[in-house]
Parts: structure tokens; C-alpha cells; sequence
């Protein structure tokens, strides 16, 4: 099991995910890159468990990947895991119901950093605390870091054992705050330059002062006016951010079920199977594909794909994403099945190139 945590760990980080620091950011990018610092290092000071938290949306998963991925650079492989915080206890627990603790903990050992998001899924639940707090004293014992993601702060978890907040309340917590205007604006050209959108600065400055959301919805609202320019072959000038906010949409939507249907079809598989909890290859490969192709046509969250598919985490969705994309470019027949699907939809969706 842990073998396949730290493989989809891995998976999860081959993606190159640019982050953007901005004020409200600032404070917990810095917390977060303690983990960045070698064990011993004597430039972290004291306990070496950091929990950042925020509201969901607002790019805590991605600002811990960036710091994974940063981490990773002078770290061996298998020396740092990235996994949900509940599937993570739960291997924890199996393994102490199956008298074999002693052996999950020696594995545990070789690990230098870990970073455990959805801690929040853990509430109510003092059986996975404890074993997070084993965990904990684990690392703290062999001097690793322990990075933990959470939307809210640890006092105001339901049923979180004062140990656990205790514990977590002697590190360092770092809240990611949400982005002001002008920080939405520079989302909004930096999302638009991943996709090779041209944005102008007035255009970006409209679309952040009539667009607080967070910034998952940020890049949604920009996947949406992307479609929006590629349909009348012209850029993201103020005009079109104008019309697409008055309600202005010039493409169907397309929804995570009419995705799963097609992916289906394609695979010879049924929805209620890329539902299912089956991890059989016939029908991981194609749920993986139906997970990407929904993320990158339709305008859901990763939340939304993940309750679609069988009530998975995002992180789990995000994962799959991530494998699938590594497997891609040595995959010339998957190639053409992605794309042989999209071209069943409105051209305009096709985002890929």
C-alpha cells in the first residue's frame, strides 16, 4: 500500500504547475517552504510541522505541490509523500488491525518530508487521529518535516482530539488568505498565459473587479472565455471580458456526464463501472482518461469530477490527471482515443493545443 501511495505521489508531481506568489499568499508560501530545508538544517527552528489552511478554491494544493516539487530537487526518490490524509491514515490503521504497525512505521522512517492534504477528512474520526499523531512523533523523532492542508484551522475542525490541535497549534499555521483585486488580476493574466491566452491588462483588471471568487473559479471563468475567443478567432480584449460577463456564453456547456458517456463508449466499459471502486486496469485507464478529458472541457472543479466518479477526493482526481499525462507522450494510440473523443464534441472544447 505504501508503495502505492508513494507511487501516486510521484505521479501527482511530474505535472510542472507554476505558482504564482502574491501578498496574501506570501506568508503561507513561506511557511510551507520550511520543508525545502535539508533534515538537521539548522535553518528551521523548532517543531517541524507546518499546516497551512484556507478556503477551498484558493490554491492550497497547488501552492504544496509547487513546494513538493521544490523539495524534490534534493531528495531522493521515495523520500518524500504527498497523499490524502484520510487514505493515508487508513493504510495506518489497516496495518495496525493486521498486527503490522511495527512494519508500516519502519517504512515510514526512510521518509523525510510528508505532506498529507484533506485534513479535514479527518474530522470525527479519532481512530485516524491517532494514527496521525503516531505519524507525527515519527517524524518529529527522525527530524522529518510534516506539511498538513486543511480549510480550516485546527480549534475549528468537528472533533479533532486536543492532542492533534495541540500539536498542530506548535508548529507554525499559516493561513492562505483570500486574493484581493489587484492579485486576482495578476491571476488572471498568468492563468490566460498558461493557455497561451493574449489578455490585456484592462481586460484582466475588469474581469478581477467583477469576478471575487477564488481563484479555482478564476481558471474556470478563464477556460470559459478562452472557448469564447477561439470560437471568433480574436484575443481576450475588454470587450469579450465584458460580454462574457453579462452572461454572454457562445458555446454549449459540456457536463461531466456527457464526458463519462462518450469515454464509455470508446473503452466498452459502462458509467456505473468509472464509478465504481474497481481498480482493474480495464477500467482505471479509462476512468483516468473520462477524469481528464472532464477536466479540461468541461468548466467542473476537481471536487465536482471527484463526487461524479464514484465520490473520490480531489487529490485523487488530481493524481489520476497527473499519471495519465506522464503515460501520454510514449502513447501515440491513447493520443489518437482522446482525441478521436473530443472530436465528438464542438470544436471550440477542444483545448489541448
Amino acid at each position: 500500500m505504501l508503495a502505492a501511495l508513494l507511487a501516486r505521489s510521484q505521479s501527482a508531481l511530474a505535472s510542472q504547475e507554476p505558482f504564482l506568489v502574491l501578498p496574501e499568499n506570501h506568508f503561507a508560501y513561506t511557511a510551507a517552504m520550511r520543508i525545502v530545508e535539508p533534515m538537521g538544517s539548522m535553518a528551521v527552528q523548532g517543531p517541524r510541522i507546518t499546516l497551512v489552511y484556507g478556503p477551498k478554491g484558493g490554491g492550497k494544493s497547488h501552492l504544496v505541490r509547487h513546494v513538493a516539487r521544490e523539495t524534490l530537487k534534493r531528495l531522493a526518490r521515495g523520500k518524500l509523500l504527498l497523499a490524502n490524509a484520510h487514505e493515508f491514515c487508513q493504510w495506518l490503521l489497516e496495518a495496525h488491525d493486521q498486527k503490522a504497525v511495527v512494519e508500516a512505521h519502519e517504512k515510514l522512517r526512510s521518509l523525510e518530508v510528508l505532506i498529507l492534504d484533506g485534513f479535514d477528512e479527518l474530522q470525527d474520526r479519532a481512530d485516524l487521529q491517532q494514527q496521525l499523531l503516531c505519524v507525527i512523533d515519527l517524524m518529529a523523532d527522525a527530524g522529518g518535516h510534516v506539511l498538513i492542508v486543511s480549510e480550516k484551522a485546527p480549534g475549528e475542525l468537528r472533533g479533532l482530539s486536543t492532542r492533534l490541535v495541540n500539536r498542530c497549534h506548535g508548529g507554525l499555521c499559516a493561513l492562505l488568505k483570500w486574493p484581493g483585486t489587484d492579485s486576482r488580476k495578476q491571476l488572471a493574466l498568468h492563468f490566460a498565459h498558461q493557455k497561451h491566452l493574449p489578455m490585456s491588462e484592462a481586460a484582466a483588471l475588469e474581469l478581477a473587479e467583477n469576478l471575487a471568487g477564488s481563484p479555482a473559479q478564476l481558471i474556470i471563468a478563464i477556460q470559459q472565455i478562452e472557448l469564447m475567443a477561439r470560437r471568433e478567432h480574436s484575443t481576450a480584449d475588454l470587450s469579450l471580458i465584458k460580454r462574457y460577463l453579462q452572461g454572454e456564453l457562445l458555446v454549449p456547456t459540456i457536463t461531466i456526464h456527457q464526458v463519462a458517456l462518450q469515454v464509455a463508449e470508446e473503452f466498452g466499459v459502462t458509467i456505473e463501472a468509472l464509478k465504481s471502486k474497481s481498480r482493474h486496469q480495464s477500467v482505471v485507464l479509462p476512468r483516468h482518461c473520462a477524469m481528464l478529458l472532464a477536466r479540461q472541457m468541461t468548466a467542473a472543479t476537481l471536487e465536482e469530477i471527484g463526487r461524479f466518479f464514484g465520490d473520490r477526493n480531489h487529490t485523487t482526481v488530481s493524481h489520476g490527471c497527473a499519471k495519465l499525462e506522464e503515460l501520454l507522450p510514449g502513447a501515440p494510440t491513447l493520443r489518437q482515443v482522446l482525441q478521436k473523443i473530443r472530436g465528438r464534441f464542438p470544436a471550440s472544447h477542444n483545448r489541448t493545443g
